[in-house]
């Protein structure tokens, strides 16, 4: 009788220890660690990461950080950097409207339309530069309309491009002269009767476009589909069919020689608001001595750049690539001298190391660039630490459940607003670098690139780094993170160093 309670004490003892052991292996269930999230998707996907307590620079988790991977839109984050230390925050572009000779009091000879590589021109900046020209009386430019948009090349497409990657909205021609993002509207509203063509304009509207209305209007709404394009003939096709019934369908289209466009755009206005031009619009250098007629300032590059990071604007990061170039060696802005100037900027003014990178465009879309996790935590901990314009790069990232490219991610009450990171996605790519801010006011820095293996679908997406970002403000210490794997050769994604 004496050792029944001494067998219950065991008893209980037994299933105490047990209900413990269900716990921990319940809480390591939901909530695993970074290496047992990361594992998960090794099979169909490489992923570099880097994890940095800003404070005292100690690492908490790496997995093969020093490997290259293509960054996507992560790129951004260096050219925002480069343009915000060698343009300066306060640098605005100017767009100007001069004239070489003045015919009487009214009229002038050739207008020239001088470009500074300005992205974010619109209609209605074109159209108080007109109505500057009109208050000073000229009513009549008797020569031809002369757009210099030399400060730029006229390549488009950056090394390593590749067609399918984003929307055409999303490769929009660079030029030196250019308005609304290089873009135009296209509006298509059915027609009154079947089996006749739907009623089609465009915005801005211009005689530089023709439109090849190929369309048709149906009776049956499930059979309607309509394409648009621009060839390269500068036509407007629209193909396909649009139900009876249906609402007025707009499209967002990328146009070809963006500054011949601008510049016919300018041509319009100017008949629009009494201006009398008889000439042609044609491409050429502004001349030595002219008299400016009216001028536009665009908003601070920092605002633009604020712009670009949030929306991850490609048009706004690849102008600000070259841009840096034209400004940094006083010459054309094309996609070498940008190379060249936020590689100088990288290495010499940052002091990173020429071994982390290869970038050969500002936007990302570039499938030959390069970047590691190590590379980027690295640039992330110098612009905060090092940079004088610390506060306009760190407010330009989005914010978790808040705004930008981050605006419907991480909203949950643990991760909404503590998370700032540039995202960045390509088909087989995805990428999130930035800060996180954690509970207890401490500060980490992170990188993660993933690329798909050959062969394999990326299909988690986000989720790997949604969820990462989530773990980083869970934890406390160092031993939740799980075990770091360093770089092997053998990695899927081989290192790729740059021929010096």
């Amino acid at each position: 009788m004496t050792q029944r309670p001494y067998y219950l004490l065991i008893v209980l003892l037994f299933v105490f220890s047990n209900t413990q052991a269900l716990k921990r292996k319940s809480s390591r269930t939901s909530t695993p660690t970074l290496a047992e999230l990361v594992t998960t998707h090794a099979k169909k996907a490489s992923t570099g990461i880097k994890i940095v307590n800003l404070e005292n620079s100690r690492t908490l988790y790496e997995r093969l950080p020093t490997t290259h991977f293509i960054p996507a839109s992560n790129t951004k984050i260096c050219t925002a950097g480069a343009a915000l230390h060698i343009l300066g925050p306060s640098f605005r572009y100017e767009t100007l409207f001069s004239t070489d000779t003045s015919v009487g009091v009214s009229r002038i000879g050739n207008l020239f339309i001088k470009g500074s590589g300005d992205p974010t021109l619109l209609y209605n900046d074109l159209k108080a530069m007109v109505l500057k020209v009109r208050a000073q009386g000229i009513r009549e430019i008797k020569g031809n309309i002369i757009i210099d948009s030399s400060i730029f090349d006229d390549q488009s497409a950056a090394p390593g491009w590749a067609p399918g990657d984003g929307p055409i909205f999303d490769k929009s021609e660079l030029r030196g002269f250019l308005v609304d993002h290089s873009c135009l509207t296209v509006r298509i509203k059915p027609a009154h009767a079947v089996g006749r063509k739907p009623l089609v304009t465009i915005e801005p509207s211009t005689s530089f476009l023709k439109i090849d209305n190929r369309a048709i209007t149906v009776s049956n709404p499930t059979k309607q589909a309509i394409h648009t394009f621009v060839t390269h003939d500068n036509k407007i096709l629209i193909t396909g069919k649009i139900a009876l019934k249906s609402g007025q369908k707009f499209y967002r289209i990328a146009l070809r020689n963006p500054d011949l466009f601008a510049g016919h755009v300018v041509q319009e206005l100017l008949r629009k608001h009494g201006i009398i031009h008889r000439g042609t619009v044609r491409k050429g250098i502004v001349p030595a001595k002219v008299r400016i007629v009216a001028r536009h300032y665009s908003k601070p590059v920092h605002t633009i750049i604020n712009t670009m990071m949030k929306k991850s604007d490609n048009l706004y990061a690849d102008a600000l690539f070259k841009t840096v170039g034209a400004r940094r060696y006083g010459a054309q802005g094309t996609w070498a001298t940008g190379k060249k100037a936020v590689e100088d900027f990288l290495i010499k003014t940052m002091n990173l190391s020429e071994r982390g990178f290869i970038l050969n465009d500002g936007s990302g879309l570039s499938r030959t660039n390069r970047l590691s996790a190590a590379f980027l935590v690295d640039f992330l901990i110098a612009m905060y630490k090092k940079s004088p314009f610390k506060n306009h790069f760190i407010n330009s990232l989005p914010i978790a459940g808040v705004d930008g490219s981050l605006r419907h991610r991480m909203g949950g009450s643990l991760t909404k607003g503590a998370v700032r990171a540039k995202t960045g996605s390509l088909a087989g790519v995805s990428s999130l670098s930035g800060y996180i801010t954690l509970p207890s006011g401490e500060h980490l820095v992170f990188s993660l690139l993933t690329n798909k293996r050959k062969g394999q679908a990326l299909s988690f997406k986000t989720t790997l780094e949604d969820r990462v970002c989530g773990v980083l403000l869970q934890r406390r210490g160092v031993k939740d993170y799980g075990q770091s794997v360093p770089n092997r050769a053998s990695h899927i994604i081989r290192p790729i160093h740059r021929k010096l």
